[in-house]
């Protein structure tokens, strides 16, 4: 166990990834009553440590002791966890630097005036997030009443990270079909973040034989823009616009038809706003059906 000491260990960098937990380790080992490190490895364990008493000790490092859990680590190949902190009690023992070691400090000092009018920029952000589910929650039900077959998914929040244990709404939305579809294919996004909100319908697969290019001017005539979906290696999807491909090109990817509107759109009267995205909808829903993909044929590509 590490010697008391009047000496501080002092680290000039934060600790917060299993690789600053051994850059810290490396620096203080002997400090922390472990005078030889045999063997430094990237497979487990992570070390092999030789105690003030001369014992050889098989040691595996981690930000957080419950990585090692999370890892699926064999308790039986391991005699000691060194970790930052410990957010779960191990089985076997655990070094918790963050006992013995100092960082810099992460706290900047409030600014004057930083923290003005906090409360009410809190009430208000509560106050638009449940605006937003009532929205959502009134537009299902008005859909349900004029489309009797109409179906919808839960309400889905997406977050966005503030901070280690700080969440924000980045989105909401909901998704939309008919019965008997073996998908919902539209979906309505209030997007935060962005100041947008999104009215998207998905055709997959497209196929040129069965679905006429006037599906398309269908579309666009209702204010929508048709754009290929294709997977994308950093975001989930890329929007194409449809002009760029010939029709054969188009054979089995997923169209999407999307009307976007600026969070101006959600100043209207309560009735009318509620009655525009029902009817935008509806209207999603009935040009896919006629595409004869949906309601007829158990497609799915969520």
């Amino acid at each position: 166990m590490p010697k008391n000491s009047f000496e501080p260990m002092v680290v000039h960098f934060q600790i917060d990834s299993e690789r600053a937990v051994r850059d810290a380790f490396a620096r203080y080992h002997a400090e922390l009553g472990y005078p030889k490190i045999l063997v430094s490895q990237e497979e487990f364990p992570d070390y092999v440590l030789e105690d003030v008493s001369g014992n050889k000790i098989r040691a595996e490092a981690e930000f957080r002791s419950s990585d090692f859990v999370r890892h699926n680590h064999p308790v039986d190949g391991c005699d000691l966890v060194i970790c930052w902190e410990v957010d779960e009690k191990l089985c076997i023992p655990t070094l918790e630097l963050c006992r013995y070691i100092e960082t810099p400090c992460v706290f900047e000092n409030f600014k004057e005036g930083e923290l003005d009018y906090l409360p009410e920029h809190i009430t208000r952000c509560v106050n638009v997030a449940t605006k937003c589910m009532n929205l959502m929650k009134d537009t299902a039900n008005l859909t349900r009443r004029r489309d009797r077959r109409s179906v919808c998914s839960e309400v889905f929040e997406e977050h966005v990270k503030l901070g280690r244990s700080l969440l924000a709404i980045k989105s909401y939305s909901q998704a939309y079909g008919r019965e008997g579809w073996g998908t919902k294919p539209v979906e309505v996004t209030i997007d935060v973040l962005n100041t947008e909100v999104i009215i998207e319908g998905n055709l997959y697969p497209f196929n040129p034989k069965s679905v006429p290019l006037e599906t398309m001017k269908d579309a666009q005539n209702e204010g929508f823009k048709c754009f290929v979906k294709l997977p994308h290696p950093v975001k989930v999807w890329s929007y194409t616009d449809i002009d760029t491909f010939d029709i054969e090109q188009l054979k089995d990817k997923t169209i999407a038809f999307v009307k976007r509107h600026g969070i101006d759109f959600l100043y209207q009267k309560s009735e009318l706003l509620i009655s525009s995205l029902s009817a935008t909808i509806i209207a999603l829903l009935d040009l896919l059906e006629n595409t004869k993909l949906y309601g007829q044929q158990n497609f799915s590509h969520r």
